[in-house]
């Protein structure tokens, strides 16, 4: 993922609403969602069912502001790009770097030797985390 697949969704969450009932009028119960499935040709529609069996029809729950006018100018808002959230990647913070680096592979750590760091750091957790090897003598 790079910098430019985050976007502000801000605009596309004015243009929704948050329902509790489908388009049949029965209630959703979100816990118990097994599949989802988004169209781009109904962007405004969230298709849904409770069981994952492929005879099972989908329930559909309208998420789209009710008026015509509304809906025609949240319409904008997804046909266009999203501003970007941030320009130059966003930093994490040192010790989930450091987390990092202790967890993945040597053959990974190219990667995230490239992420951003914020530079707040507690000079006492770096001493903590210190990995000291002592070479042994007697195994030569």
């Amino acid at each position: 993922m790079s910098p430019k697949d985050n976007g502000h969704v801000e605009e596309i969450m004015k243009s929704i609403v948050y329902r509790k009932k489908d388009v049949d009028g029965e209630k959703v119960e979100w816990l118990k969602i097994q599949w989802l499935r988004l169209r781009k040709d109904e962007p405004f529609k969230v298709f849904f069912k409770y069981s994952s069996d492929d005879s099972t029809p989908f329930r559909c729950l309208d998420i789209g502001k009710r008026s015509p006018r509304e809906r025609r100018v949240s319409l904008t808002c997804l046909s266009g790009t999203l501003p970007q959230l941030y320009l130059n990647g966003h930093p994490i913070k040192a010790a989930k770097y450091r987390d990092l680096q202790s967890f993945i592979p040597m053959v990974h750590h190219a990667f995230y030797r490239s992420l951003l760091q914020d530079g707040s750091c507690d000079p006492d957790a770096d001493a903590e985390n210190d990995i000291v090897y002592i070479e042994d003598d007697d195994a030569q």
